[in-house]
C-alpha cells in the first residue's frame, strides 16, 4: 500500500525538480536505522555499499521513503539470520 502511495505521489508531482544523490549513503543511512529492529527479530542486516559513489537523480525524500519500505519487509518476511 505504501509502495502504490509513493507511486501516485512521485506521479502527481513529476514537475519536481530532480537532485543528484548518492545513492549507496541513502541506503547506507537508512540501513543503519534498522539495524536494531533487525537485531530485536533475530535477523542480521549486512550492508555492501561501494566505496565509489553511486550517483542517481531523483527525489530524496522518495528513494528514502523506498527503501525504508523494503528494509521494513525484508524484516517483517524473513527469517532469522543473515538478510
Amino acid at each position: 500500500e505504501e509502495l502504490l502511495t509513493l507511486a501516485r505521489t512521485d506521479d502527481s508531482n513529476s514537475d519536481y525538480p530532480m537532485e543528484l544523490l548518492d545513492l549507496g549513503t541513502l541506503v547506507e543511512d537508512a540501513a543503519m536505522s534498522f539495524e536494531a529492529l533487525f537485531f530485536e527479530g533475530g535477523l542480521t542486516l549486512e550492508t555492501a555499499v561501494p566505496s565509489e559513489p553511486v550517483q542517481c537523480k531523483g527525489h530524496e525524500s522518495h528513494l528514502r521513503q523506498l527503501v525504508e519500505i523494503l528494509l521494513d519487509n525484508a524484516q517483517k518476511y524473513s527469517l532469522p539470520g543473515p538478510v
